[in-house]
């Protein structure tokens, strides 16, 4: 996006799907900005159903948006199980875990890096 429509392009169409994927998820949820395009969304207390259906979701509205530059904007969605008593630093590491798969998987794809139990949390990793 950078290197097509400048930076102050990305930087636009960052903010927007940053207020796209707030706007359309849960008090409880909570987005972390990794950098660049890797954004970091911690869902609590929620079933694998839940979180998928959310995810495909969020890639809908993302996708549908109106983008400066008519720009296409699809995301690289990979969900990972955490557990409450996983440290941060795992936190992390199995959702860059899962972003990577997805980024293999293809563009607009959201992939599955563990089975997510019911009723624990659940980390996804997104990227534009």
């Amino acid at each position: 996006m950078n290197d097509q429509h400048g930076h102050d392009v990305g930087d636009e169409v960052i903010s927007a799907v940053v207020q796209t994927i707030t706007h359309n998820t849960e008090d409880t949820d909570t987005l972390f900005r990794l950098g660049g395009d890797e954004f970091l969304l911690l869902c609590r207390n929620t079933t694998e159903l839940d979180v998928q259906k959310k995810l495909h979701y969020l890639s809908r509205k993302v996708k549908q948006h109106q983008y400066p530059q008519d720009a296409t904007v699809t995301l690289s969605i990979g969900l990972a199980k955490c557990m409450p008593d996983d440290s941060v630093e795992t936190w992390f590491k199995k959702a860059d875990l899962a972003l990577y798969e997805s980024k293999l998987a293809g563009r607009d794809t959201v992939t599955i890096h563990n089975a997510i139990d019911p009723n624990v949390q659940a980390i996804s990793s997104i990227s534009g």
